[in-house]
């Protein structure tokens, strides 16, 4: 993710015929480490548990997109980030200073950062789906970006309106962009109330979300009242019953599984089997 960065940095400095020898040097500097992360065995361990035939380089570009889009969906219908948006809009139209053309053009290209930072993800496990650790890489990414492509919106978007629109923009837009925050949040509140923001409140304040930690918390220390290297078996209905917006604590059927192996581990422990009901 920072090398596409820095390629952009490098690209615009190109344009702008900004560059120096320095910049190259740090770039290349930037390169060789991704090199040495991406090439380190511990990113492919999983890869033969998920896919053992070959590496798929081409279709890990289809996987990519795939997982940033996923991340794009969930951020852009399932947050409030485009009250935030709207916001860093308002911020680039009262940015005095224009912006130009490469510049704008290098900031488009960033919205491309998290298909980029997905890809070694996708190859390295073959698959589509973004772990927490991923998510949030993303996650930060796709703001980031955004951010910067709305303030440039803004920016372009005050030439307009003064070339235009100089009425509207002398006298309005201080109400009109305050307000299109307001719509959006009402229609976040009261259009969609599955909306994880929505939810997520919702859940803190009736305390879902502590109820569930203590459940959590006493299943936990139950393993605690076993002997040491005991087999334990235990219905799938003593676990914590797993609720919406968390990363609910699971246990596989299978005791050979590396959760149910890490879990036994800790607690000194033999096996752990999951049996369904």
């Amino acid at each position: 993710m920072l090398c596409y960065a820095g390629a952009l940095i490098l690209l615009n400095k190109f344009i702008t015929k900004t560059i120096r020898k320095m910049d190259v040097y740090i770039f290349i500097t930037w390169i060789l480490g991704a090199m040495v992360n991406v090439l380190c065995p511990g990113n492919y361990v999983r890869h033969g548990e998920i896919e053992d035939t070959e590496y798929h380089f081409v279709l890990a570009i289809k996987w990519a997109f795939e997982m940033a889009f996923s991340r794009w969906h969930f951020l852009f219908f399932k947050t409030t980030l485009v009250l935030v948006l709207l916001a860093v809009i308002m911020c680039g139209i009262y940015h005095k200073k224009q912006i130009d053309d490469s510049t704008f053009f290098i900031g488009a290209l960033g919205v491309l950062t998290p298909v980029v930072a997905s890809y070694p993800v996708a190859l390295g496990y073959s698959w589509n789906r973004a772990s927490n650790r991923v998510a949030f890489t993303l996650d930060v990414s796709i703001v980031l970006s955004t951010f910067i492509v709305c303030f440039f919106i803004g920016n372009r978007l005050r030439l307009f309106l003064e070339k235009n629109c100089e009425v509207l923009f002398s006298n309005k837009i201080k109400t009109i962009m305050p307000l299109l925050c307001w719509m959006y949040l009402v229609c976040v509140v009261c259009v969609t109330p599955n909306n994880t923001f929505v939810t997520t409140h919702k859940m803190l304040t009736s305390g879902t979300y502590e109820d569930h930690y203590y459940d959590t918390k006493r299943f936990m220390s139950s393993f605690e009242d076993y002997k040491n290297g005991s087999d334990i078996i235990i219905n799938r209905s003593e676990l914590p019953f797993p609720i919406d917006n968390c990363n609910n604590f699971w246990l596989s059927n299978d005791p050979k599984h590396y959760i149910n192996m890490a879990v036994a581990e800790y607690y000194s422990l033999k096996s752990i089997t999951i049996i369904e009901d």
